[in-house]
């Protein structure tokens, strides 16, 4: 029993038929709004939305165990990691847009790291995968080196399922790479820097080494320069990158590149560790930009760095995730997220 605030009398629960007449629908559209799944009742996202604002005025807590046998839903999507960190990155910043953007959906979202052996046998997929989460879809962060029968076991057996930051022609959502590395070029570009690096790391399976690449590649030859590429040596056993082949690019005083690194992390500071070697500052001798999540600053001058809208991603992601466990038959287009260049 709650009881109100004046006088601590007791007070029932607000109940669907509260909310709907709070929020001027019927019922049955409060209840499409709340609980989520499948209809012949059709509600808008501004429906949606009035209904959830009400719910949240009059206290309104739903039901997951009620919700799932009356509807067959939770409710909740389910985020897979594979069991090896590298090839399941998501970003704190992207993790906590998706985490608020289900959450004002009226939406839990569970995280769970899965061995490969669960996820590549067809018993365990059909039969416990879903419900072990307690999830009407996936969210898959499974973004290299993915399992091969992983994919094929979704699409078979029709599991809901939206791959993160995995280039796919449906049911995914991820960075437009390629478009972002052009910009990150052409920045250099209209600062009047045309001695252009691009700083990159060998043999990774993500779609981004090679979109970025050749984004990079593209940009220059449009504006009638030959691309330079310079490939790190990453030792896989530390993860520490050799900074032996950027140590020509500052060897020369008169020259000042502009170094486009792949990604923060060995690469990044490889050219740093070279760059320092030999003397040259950044923001005088030589020019920095890349793609991270926050800004960066690199002795004391601000690098270009290029940024996702994690609230544009995580909406996507969202919209993608309710469309696919709608329809899990039909798939969904998969959508580019921009990248924003900062400063």
């Amino acid at each position: 029993m709650r009881t109100t605030a004046e006088n601590g009398s007791p007070r029932r629960r607000a109940t669907v038929r509260d909310i709907a007449r709070a929020a001027g629908v019927s019922p049955g559209a409060a209840s499409v709004a709340l609980n989520g799944g499948t209809s012949r009742i059709g509600v808008s996202a501004a429906t949606r939305k009035r209904v959830r604002e009400a719910a949240a005025r009059l206290g309104y807590r739903l039901n997951a165990a009620a919700r799932a046998t009356s509807t067959g839903r939770y409710g909740a999507a389910g985020m897979v990691f594979g069991s090896n960190p590298v090839d399941s990155y998501v970003g704190a910043g992207r993790l906590d847009a998706l985490l608020r953007a289900f959450g004002a959906a009226g939406m839990n979202l569970s995280l769970s790291c899965l061995d490969d052996a669960f996820l590549t046998d067809e018993n365990a997929v059909a039969g416990a995968l879903l419900s072990r989460l307690y999830a009407d879809g996936l969210l898959v962060a499974y973004n290299s080196r993915v399992p091969r029968a992983f994919p094929r076991l979704l699409e078979k057996l029709r599991v809901p399922a939206v791959w993160i930051n995995t280039k796919r022609p449906a049911c995914a959502v991820y960075p437009d790479d390629r478009a972002g590395t052009e910009a990150l070029t052409r920045r250099f570009l209209a600062e009047g820097r045309t001695d252009l690096v691009f700083a990159a790391d060998p043999g990774r399976s993500h779609y981004s080494f090679a979109d970025r690449r050749a984004g990079f590649e593209a940009a220059a030859r449009a504006a009638g320069i030959r691309p330079q590429v310079v490939v790190a040596r990453l030792d896989r056993r530390t993860g520490v990158a050799s900074a032996e082949p950027y140590r020509a690019l500052f060897a020369d005083p008169r020259r000042r590149p502009a170094v486009l690194v792949y990604a923060t992390g060995p690469i990044l500071d490889a050219v740093l560790a070279a760059a320092r070697a030999a003397g040259r500052r950044h923001g005088r001798d030589w020019f920095l930009a890349t793609f991270a999540e926050k800004p960066l600053d690199v002795d004391g001058a601000p690098a270009a760095v290029a940024q996702v809208d994690e609230r544009a991603f995580a909406a996507a992601v969202l919209d993608v995730f309710s469309r696919v466990t709608a329809d899990p038959a039909t798939p969904v287009p998969s959508v580019a997220i921009p990248y924003d260049v900062r400063p």
